[in-house]
């Protein structure tokens, strides 16, 4: 057994061994960001006030200048846009971060991770790309050397055994009905409170931990 743990953790060195150096981070600035790389998962974006609000705000957060952040915008915003672009920005501007984007269905995190995992994949340098295992339709990561787990999931969804440097929420609920349902309301609940604060831990670049709350004005309560 002693055996096969010696060789389980030397094939494990070689491997990392092989594995690149993280890529240079891109330069600073989510709006050019968001200009250059946004089109290619929604062909029909625009750069309004509002939007620019919101990256300027995110921006801010992934940089560290802020650790706590509450978007509360109208529907139709284009805030899941908003929230993709912020989470490939943090990855490239910090390649070894690891995050969590929750969204409020199953459904809603696989396109969150599917437009996620585009924006990083185009935007990324020569000579990088993600793992070659990563084929989850919830989580993926870099090929390099400490390259951080990026993951997708939902209200409620399962998060034992991770961690987030950043930790992004993206409307844990979605519509009037879940606003007046107790449950999904007592479930949003635990996921912000319980769940999400014992995930977050700071990064190793000095810009501590980052949790963001988006929450559409879709009810009085």
């Amino acid at each position: 057994a002693l055996s096969g743990k010696l060789k389980n953790s030397k094939g494990k060195k070689l491997a990392e061994a092989k594995l690149p150096a993280p890529p240079e981070p891109i330069e600073r600035g989510l709006l050019q960001f968001a200009l250059e790389y946004l089109p290619a998962i929604a062909p029909d974006f625009q750069l309004d006030s509002l939007m620019e609000m919101f990256l300027i705000e995110l921006e801010k957060w992934v940089e560290g200048e802020n650790n706590f952040l509450q978007i509360s915008p109208h529907p139709r915003s284009g805030k899941s846009l908003a929230a993709c672009a912020a989470m490939a920005y943090s990855y490239l501007r910090y390649p070894t971060r690891h995050q969590i984007l929750i969204s409020a269905s199953g459904r809603l995190s696989a396109i969150a991770n599917q437009r996620l995992r585009t924006l990083i994949e185009i935007a990324l340098p020569e000579g990088f790309e993600l793992a070659k295992d990563s084929r989850s339709k919830l989580a993926f990561s870099g090929n390099w050397l400490g390259a951080g787990l990026q993951y997708a999931a939902s209200r409620g969804g399962q998060l034992m055994g991770l961690t987030g440097n950043r930790i992004l929420c993206d409307d844990l609920v979605s519509s009037t009905q879940e606003v007046e349902s107790p449950e999904v309301m007592a479930q949003a609940m635990r996921t912000m409170t319980t769940d999400l604060f014992t995930r977050l831990t700071a990064d190793s670049y000095g810009k501590g931990s980052g949790l963001c709350f988006i929450a559409q004005r879709i009810s009085n309560t």
